[in-house]
């Protein structure tokens, strides 16, 4: 990993950096291969920090895929800042700015220090990521505000927490097409559902954990076509 990377399509990618390396997979609900996830990353000149954020824009289809086209190139130049709490700001106001007309996006920003180990993070209302530690997967509860999701309000204010991870600790950064995917039953997949999945699916290298993750979440929608855009990004301290 080399700069700044962002995309809104169907990506299957990995990557690695000192202490870390990351698996990234988007699928998008849009039949023309665009999504209204938005993945971005960034390693600093000097290679001492990592910058991930994840972009989710309510809705899904065509319309919302095209919105997700404009906003990716301006998140280029939000990807330089090491508060996640500036970052978070920074793209409130781009989305505000914009006037979308009713139109919102959840994000989560996460700051990786290859010294320290430090994972920084904070939310704009979306999912908390998945903690992968001791050979179990749970949910990374923060105590703290999730804030609100980016483009509602211009004032929003944004929380940053920290973790720090030991090496073979892993996290998961998602959003929720696929915790929403309807079981047979009616409910939803659900958070819990989907440490429930990853638990069973026991241990193996980032790739092939989300090769069977997926697999398991085209089992369970009965389809490999999801209603809405699917991103799963598996980060690993290493």
């Amino acid at each position: 990993l080399q700069g700044v990377y962002t995309g809104n399509d169907l990506a299957w990618s990995g990557f690695s950096a000192p202490f870390i390396c990351g698996q990234l997979l988007s699928i998008p609900s849009d039949p023309r291969g665009v999504s209204g996830d938005i993945h971005c990353f960034s390693l600093s000149q000097d290679g001492e920090l990592l910058t991930c954020l994840l972009l989710d824009i309510s809705g899904h289809g065509p319309a919302i895929s095209a919105l997700s086209e404009r906003i990716e190139t301006p998140l280029k130049n939000l990807l330089d800042d090491r508060d996640n709490r500036v970052l978070l700001q920074a793209l409130n106001k781009l989305l505000v700015d914009m006037e979308l007309a009713g139109q919102f996006a959840t994000a989560v920003a996460g700051t990786f220090d290859m010294a320290s180990r430090i994972w920084k993070y904070a939310y704009a209302g979306h999912p908390n990521m998945l903690l992968f530690e001791n050979g179990g997967w749970t949910e990374l509860i923060t105590a703290g505000d999730h804030g609100i999701p980016a483009g509602i309000v211009a004032d929003a204010v944004f929380y940053q927490y920290e973790y720090e991870l030991k090496a073979g600790d892993r996290l998961l950064l998602y959003t929720d097409g696929a915790t929403d995917i309807c079981l047979p039953a009616g409910k939803r997949l659900g958070t819990q559902g989907l440490v429930e999945m990853l638990n069973v699916l026991g241990p193996a290298d980032p790739k092939t954990t989300l090769v069977k993750l997926v697999d398991e979440l085209v089992h369970v929608n009965t389809s490999d076509v999801f209603v809405d855009d699917i991103t799963l990004l598996l980060l690993e301290c290493i």
